[in-house]
């Protein structure tokens, strides 16, 4: 671990009006990889029950709630927020942008350069809901110093800049201001990267206190692509099409054979995606925690792993993946919110069982290459994996590859990975930036290729 990452603890101040998006606030928090931070939410609604979203926050570690009457300027709220910080450095999040894992890494790595007081991003990801555009807002401000024209919601800085300057009281533009007192007072800020946050221009009218209109922000624009799922591009999006990278993903461990697995991941200097079922989780508490120990990323399994139990209806999905992802972060301190369901999504997954996961905050992943490791204990994973793999690389789509943590699979890993990496593979693990792998609901290959188990 890092000095930066040791000593540096980040309080995150969240002000919020709308109760529709306290789920994204805490997904934002609960996913950050730095660990080192507490979430101060500051409710500025009077309706907003505070009870119910105390006993809510009672699930996440080191988070607070507080409420001020809704008169309260949003000034007010952040200077409220900062009195209560326990910790040397504040980071302003929005209720309903996004805020990739690595956000809190990114900008407190910028604070190793000397004299550095504030960091904000003045390029940004900018995400049109109504038209589905993804763009670059302010295309081209990255990683200089600037006096101005920040992004108010990516705000991360000193705690002691409070000591001279506050945010003035005001609903709008306190951001603006806040800045340009510390300006004054020859405070330096620099912008880092566009990657790990994109800014959100909801669809319903009358929802940014930020009144500049879509076309109008548009000019100052420039177009990525057209896309569903922005959350994918909250990461440097030219930097991750270009590579060839392959994803290891496991199901149904940990067990005796995960070990195996490990070892051969530590190996090759690999890193992996481990797909896990509650009850083994249980038993085998020690390898789920050496997973998270040497950098591999986990994810939710269930617990029954039987179709008539699991997918019996929209509440009993929910609260297989809640038990699995509870269990999980008692036993590690980490609460992925990574999905894998049994059997894939495309066969038992209703639409609304979908909706219910996907609003929870929660990132199904299916994959593209199966190994048949289920079906074939022999040689032949080995040689279904390299025919799936050669088949979308020809086609430019980068491979996420079904295995289970089985001894047959851990024997013939080595030669899975020395195959990837002689091909220009980087082995990866998987996380919540990333835009998921799902299997087609229309694929009848994948269908009859899962009832046979």
């Amino acid at each position: 671990m890092s000095y930066m990452r040791r000593v540096s603890v980040v309080s995150i101040i969240c002000c919020t009006m709308r109760q529709s998006f306290m789920g994204n606030v805490f997904i934002n928090y609960e996913t950050q990889e730095w660990k080192n931070k507490e979430l101060i939410i500051i409710l500025n609604k009077d309706d907003m029950d505070i009870e119910i979203w105390k006993q809510y926050a009672k699930q996440y570690w080191n988070v607070s709630v507080y409420q001020l009457p809704e008169i309260t300027t949003l000034g007010e709220c952040l200077n409220y927020g900062i009195e209560k910080a326990k910790y040397a450095f504040i980071a302003k999040f929005d209720d309903d942008d996004y805020y990739g894992p690595n956000y809190l890494g990114q900008g407190m790595q910028a604070f190793k350069k000397k004299d550095i007081s504030i960091v904000v991003k003045r390029s940004v990801y900018m995400y049109f809901e109504k038209n589905k555009l993804l763009t670059v807002h302010v295309p081209g401000e990255e990683n200089l110093f600037i006096t101005g024209g920040v992004k108010g919601a990516t705000l991360l800085f000193r705690k002691k800049i409070y000591e001279k300057v506050m945010f003035p009281y005001l609903n709008r533009g306190e951001d603006t201001f806040f800045i340009k007192a510390c300006l004054r007072y020859n405070f330096k800020i620099y912008s880092t990267t566009k990657a790990n946050y994109v800014c959100v221009r909801r669809a319903e009218p009358g929802h940014h206190t930020w009144n500049v209109e879509d076309e109008v922000l548009m000019k100052n624009c420039t177009v990525v692509c057209k896309t569903d799922d922005y959350r994918a591009c909250g990461v440097d999006h030219e930097q991750r099409t270009s590579k060839k990278i392959a994803y290891l993903t496991f199901d149904d461990g940990p067990n005796q054979a995960t070990s195996q697995i490990l070892d051969i991941l530590a190996t090759y200097k690999a890193v992996g995606t481990f797909f896990m079922l509650e009850p083994n989780v249980q038993i085998f508490p020690k390898i789920a925690q050496r997973m998270v120990n040497e950098g591999h990323a986990i994810g939710l399994h269930g617990v029954s792993h039987k179709v008539n139990i699991f997918y019996a209806s929209k509440e009993s999905v929910m609260r297989e993946i809640t038990t699995c992802r509870r269990t999980l972060k008692s036993i590690t301190r980490m609460n992925t919110f990574l999905v894998r369901a049994p059997y894939g999504s495309n066969l038992y997954m209703k639409p609304t069982y979908l909706k219910a996961v996907n609003y929870a905050g929660y990132r199904l992943w299916d994959w593209n290459v199966d190994s048949l490791d289920w079906k074939f204990r022999d040689r032949r994973l080995l040689k279904q994996i390299i025919k799936d793999v050669l088949r979308l690389e020809k086609k430019a789509i980068n491979p996420v590859i079904l295995m289970h943590d089985y001894p047959e699979t851990a024997k013939y890993l080595p030669k899975i990975i020395s195959f990837l990496e002689k091909r220009g593979y980087l082995l990866e693990k998987i996380d919540y930036s990333l835009k998921p792998v799902l299997l087609n609901r229309l694929s009848m290959k994948h269908k009859l290729r899962l009832r046979i188990r």
